[in-house]
């Protein structure tokens, strides 16, 4: 997989003074923060594609290794759940954490389990060493990708058919988790390896982001909705919400402009419900039910800096 850098790419803007070497040859520098991050020493072989007046620069090489030392002493345990995972999404390949209390060894198992890939390799009286043994994931992240967006369909329907029954949405919250998991994941390799069209690495990292949101309002969703009785029109809205997700994903893959003005115009509608319902348990589920129509609004916006 190459990693590129475009001259004339204004999030990858470089400005280097050409260099007369010889009678004929031209030269320029290579950005110490790219050669750092793909590791480029002298004698690497690297490409230069030539596109109208742009030089793209690719190498085959990966990120570097990082390593990284954590000391979560007096942290609580939220704080050390969101610094290994941090550590974890934005591709530390080796992590010793120290600690002062013994017992937060099983707070730190927990979070090395949660993270796809990662494993205790080494227990010491205060200290342990977290490696990623996962090993190449570069033909994944499209898969990864698509199982992210399955995922979280089944979450939006099965939860509406449970609520049609009238049963009690129960260990649901677990689901989210799982779909946090993939997405940790699949975050992991863009901050390690990019996309593979380099330069768009950062749409998708966006897109991702949004995507966990998005079934985060699912999951407070259910969470709110214990001992509920919904009207028909806010389990039509229910409905309405699960197919503009399944119409995105489709238009995700298969981009029409016309499918993306239907779901931007399908969103207006869903933020008129709101003004309409009448119930308290309808206001609450439609008031998240909205805001997962507007994620999705902002997930398509920013496909569209893709695919425009």
């Amino acid at each position: 997989m190459k990693k590129f850098i475009y001259l004339n790419d204004y999030l990858y803007s470089v400005k280097r003074r050409v260099i007369k070497q010889g009678t004929a040859t031209l030269t320029i520098s290579l950005p110490s923060v790219w050669t750092k991050k793909f590791d480029i020493k002298p004698g690497d072989e690297i490409e230069v594609d030539e596109r109208g007046k742009e030089l793209c620069i690719s190498s085959d090489s990966y990120f570097s290794p990082k390593k990284t030392q954590l000391d979560i002493s007096g942290f609580s345990i939220p704080m050390i759940r969101h610094c290994i995972n941090g550590m974890y999404i934005r591709g530390d390949d080796e992590l010793r954490i120290i600690f002062d209390k013994p017992e937060l060894i099983d707070i730190i198992q927990n979070c090395i389990d949660f993270n796809i890939g990662f494993a205790m390799i080494k227990q010491e009286k205060n200290s342990c060493t977290v490696k990623d043994i996962s090993g190449s994931t570069d033909s994944e992240f499209d898969n990864m990708l698509k199982r992210i967006f399955y995922m979280i369909i089944s979450f939006g329907e099965d939860g509406l058919e449970i609520i049609k029954k009238g049963e009690p949405i129960k260990d649901f919250w677990k689901r989210d988790l799982a779909i946090d998991k993939y997405i940790y994941y699949t975050l992991r390799m863009l901050n390690k390896k990019g996309h593979p069209q380099f330069e768009k690495t950062k749409f998708y990292y966006d897109i991702l982001l949004l995507l966990e949101h998005l079934a985060d309002e699912y999951n407070r969703l259910y969470k709110n909705t214990e001992n509920t009785k919904l009207s028909k029109e806010a389990i039509k809205t229910f409905e309405d919400v699960n197919h503009m997700f399944r119409d995105f994903f489709d238009n995700f893959y298969k981009f029409e402009q016309k499918k993306s003005n239907e779901l931007i115009l399908k969103r207006n509608e869903i933020r008129n419900k709101l003004l309409k319902a009448k119930s308290n348990d309808d206001i609450i589920v439609i008031y998240y039910l909205r805001k997962i129509a507007e994620m999705i609004i902002n997930i398509l916006q920013v496909q569209l800096q893709l695919v425009l």
